[in-house]
């Protein structure tokens, strides 16, 4: 069964290299260069190349929340530890029970800034509550997620 496994992922692996015109050598040059490159910057304590945003928390627990109450507010920390500035772009939630708000502009090197997460419990359904804010940034990645959870309470 394992040798099945390997044969379908590396078949898989093939068809996604051919696709994008990328020779399986060249991509396992590319990943083995790259974790190269993440142990040297590590070993040596040296910030992330280009913006770098990190929050302080990847998960908003707000417990358990009646439905009828007031808007929640929360405020999340993040900073900017890379070597140029970070600049977000746009914070998207997947619904109108939940929005995120943030500094415009440029956040410098070693700069904090806030995200601000507001629930509306009038708006979410009752019961165990899960969203995601995705966080759009000039960040490597591109994206960073948070999420927000609750527990709506009549």
């Amino acid at each position: 069964m394992k040798r099945l496994l390997k044969y379908v992922m590396r078949a898989t692996l093939a068809a996604a290299f051919a696709v994008l015109g990328i020779s399986p050598a060249a991509a396992q040059s590319a990943v083995q260069a790259e974790g190269q490159g993440a142990e040297r910057a590590a070993a040596a304590g040296d910030k992330p190349a280009g913006a770098h945003l990190v929050f302080d928390s990847a998960v908003v627990d707000l417990g358990d929340v009646k439905i009828n109450s007031e808007r929640i507010e929360v405020d999340l920390g993040y900073c900017n530890d890379g070597t140029v500035p970070a600049v977000i772009t746009e914070a998207r939630t997947g619904c109108t029970c939940v929005m995120a708000s943030y500094r415009r502009g440029k956040i410098m090197p070693g700069d904090r800034g806030t995200l601000e997460i507001t629930l509306d419990p009038a708006k979410a359904p009752a019961g165990k509550f899960f969203r995601v804010i995705q966080i759009f940034s000039n960040s490597p990645s591109g994206v960073a997620r948070i999420t927000v959870k609750a527990n709506i309470v009549e």
